[in-house]
C-alpha cells in the first residue's frame, strides 16, 4: 500500500544549519548522507513524499550534485517551495520532483490513505512557511521555523529538527499525532 510522507527544511549541502539549528553532524557532506539514509529508513520505493521546501541553498548550476541526492531517495517526490528554493520549477523537475507548487490542498476523501480518518479539518493544506496558516478550518502542515515551534493545533511543524531528521507520515499528522 502506498503511503504519504511529509518533511521540510533538509537543506542539503548547507553547512552553516548545522550550527544554526544545531543539528548532530560537524560536516554537511556527512549530514546530507543521514539524511538520505534516514529517508530510505522509512519511505519505500512507491510511496509519496511530499518536500515542504529547503532543498538547498546552492545556485542553481548544481542541478546535477541535487539530482544524485534526489535520485537516491525513495518515493515519488513532490516539492512546495520554501523560502531558499530559488531555481526555476524546471529545474527541479529536472532534479526529480513529480511536481511543485507554491502552495498544496489535500482533499479529505480525495486519496486512499485520507479516507478513513475522523477529523474536524475541512482538508489538508502543505506550505512552507507557518505564516500562511490563518484558516483554521484547515490542517496546515509546514516547516520554516526549524527548532522553534508553535503552539497551534491546526498547525503541524514537519522541519526535520522536528522529526528525527526523516519523513512522517501523512496519515500520523492528521491523527493528531505532532512530531
Amino acid at each position: 500500500m502506498t503511503r504519504a510522507w511529509v518533511v521540510a527544511d533538509h537543506h542539503f549541502g548547507h553547512r552553516n544549519i548545522i550550527k544554526y539549528c544545531d543539528r548532530p553532524w560537524t560536516d554537511e557532506n556527512k549530514m546530507d548522507e543521514d539524511l538520505i539514509k534516514l529517508h530510505n529508513s522509512v519511505v519505500a520505493p512507491d510511496d509519496v513524499v511530499y518536500f515542504l521546501g529547503d532543498m538547498t541553498m546552492k545556485q542553481s548550476d548544481r542541478v546535477g550534485w541535487l539530482q544524485k541526492i534526489v535520485g537516491r531517495m525513495h518515493g515519488t517526490k513532490h516539492l512546495i517551495f520554501g523560502n531558499h528554493d530559488n531555481w526555476h520549477w524546471n529545474k527541479y523537475l529536472d532534479v526529480g520532483f513529480q511536481t511543485c507548487h507554491t502552495f498544496l490542498e489535500l482533499g479529505l476523501g480525495s486519496t486512499q490513505y485520507m479516507a478513513d480518518l475522523n477529523h474536524p479539518y475541512l482538508g489538508v493544506r502543505l506550505c512552507h512557511d507557518p505564516a500562511w496558516a490563518q484558516d483554521k478550518n484547515y490542517l496546515w502542515i509546514c516547516g520554516h521555523i526549524h527548532n522553534n515551534t508553535i503552539a497551534d493545533n491546526h498547525i503541524a511543524i514537519v522541519s526535520v529538527e522536528h522529526t528525527a531528521y526523516k519523513p512522517v507520515l501523512l496519515t500520523d499528522i492528521m491523527a493528531g499525532l505532532r512530531p
